[in-house]
């Protein structure tokens, strides 16, 4: 009995091991990848605004398709690897859920219609708030509509339906399919699962929705009936889930100079700036899109991001207390802010940069 403990015990050694060396290697790898692809992008987009033949413009869109494509699977792998060593955390603020997903859809919409796809959808109007992470739902919900595209011809429907039921979010997407068998609906989650060497695999997107619902303590099911493929999600709405972390946003925050409007669904956006005329011209040009919070400094700006975790953040980069390079650093090495865009600006040339 001892030896077997003992083997048992060390093939579990092994194991663990095992994962642990494959989560680093696919965060490694996507973060160099990353570097390349970005530097791989921007040319391409200087290109399409200089270049006028229209040949070598679809060429270069091409080119530009695909590298979105590529750091599309770089992303997901670097959220799988997150996941898989056990740091990634829920992050739960509150919010409208319906005015939420029509932010989400409506690329989508403009997308089905640009390629004369029948996309449709119902979100059920809620007029009550509720904890949820914006960034997670976003994820399942873009590979599972991106998925649905990706295997339907013009006029075959594809369905998009969310409601909030019983303090739980259902989310369902349906649509045709030729290719997927019921013999395949067990394997579907698997990364990369390939049905035969003819077919083209379905890569990762839907192993990560798997994973960020099972992260989120949630039910994730597939369907075929009738030659149309569904998946039912449901997401609980409680506090109670683990590894989750609630942002309180109601409560008051000092160096916020605008005050945050509940009822208006808007994405938040943090300026950054010891300049008061600096920060006024940016609120300007942002009001209409954003709810605009204010810092006059990388100190109470880094203050502000970890309380009220906004979706987007400018910063100056010369700035008193902190400089927007120390914030930035501040910001991308804690767990609850590291996703969060930031852009940063600067008065100097780029001689002075340098």
């Amino acid at each position: 009995m001892y030896i077997k403990t003992s083997q048992l015990e060390k093939e579990k050694y092994i194991s663990e091991n095992l994962s642990e060396i494959k989560s680093r290697f696919f965060a490694n790898i996507s973060h160099e990848f990353r570097t390349p692809l970005t530097l791989i992008k921007s040319p391409i987009q200087s290109l399409q605004n200089e270049i006028k033949d229209e040949n070598q413009h679809n060429k270069l869109n091409l080119i530009d398709v695909n590298a979105n494509r590529m750091l599309e699977l770089v992303d997901q792998l670097l959220e799988l690897s997150k996941i898989d060593s056990g740091n990634l955390k829920l992050i739960l603020k509150d919010g409208n859920i319906s005015s939420f997903f029509h932010l989400i859809i409506e690329p989508f919409d403009f997308q089905a219609k640009e390629n004369q796809l029948d996309f449709s959808y119902t979100i059920e109007k809620t007029t009550d708030n509720h904890l949820f992470d914006k960034d997670v739902i976003e994820k399942i919900v873009t590979n599972l509509i991106s998925n649905a595209f990706k295997y339907s011809s013009k006029n075959e429907a594809i369905r998009f339906r969310a409601a909030v039921e019983n303090s739980n979010l259902k989310i369902v997407v349906s649509n045709a399919n030729s290719e997927i068998k019921k013999e395949d609906l067990p394997k579907i989650f698997e990364r990369f699962y390939q049905r035969n060497e003819t077919n083209s695999g379905v890569g990762i997107g839907l192993a990560l929705v798997k994973e960020l619902v099972d992260l989120y303590q949630g039910t994730v099911r597939t369907s075929l009936e009738n030659g149309e493929l569904s998946f039912i999600v449901n997401l609980p709405l409680t506090v109670t889930i683990e590894n989750a972390v609630v942002i309180q946003s109601k409560l008051a925050t000092p160096t916020i100079e605008n005050s945050i409007d509940n009822e208006t669904e808007l994405p938040i956006l943090l300026i950054a700036d010891d300049n008061a005329e600096i920060r006024s011209v940016l609120r300007e040009i942002f009001k209409t899109d954003y709810r605009i919070l204010e810092a006059k400094d990388g100190e109470e700006a880094l203050q502000v991001a970890l309380k009220e975790i906004p979706d987007c953040i400018i910063s100056d980069v010369m700035m008193p207390k902190m400089d927007g390079f120390e914030f930035t650093k501040q910001t991308k090495n804690n767990e609850l802010t590291s996703f969060i865009p930031v852009i940063l600006l600067t008065a100097k040339t780029s001689d002075e940069a340098h």
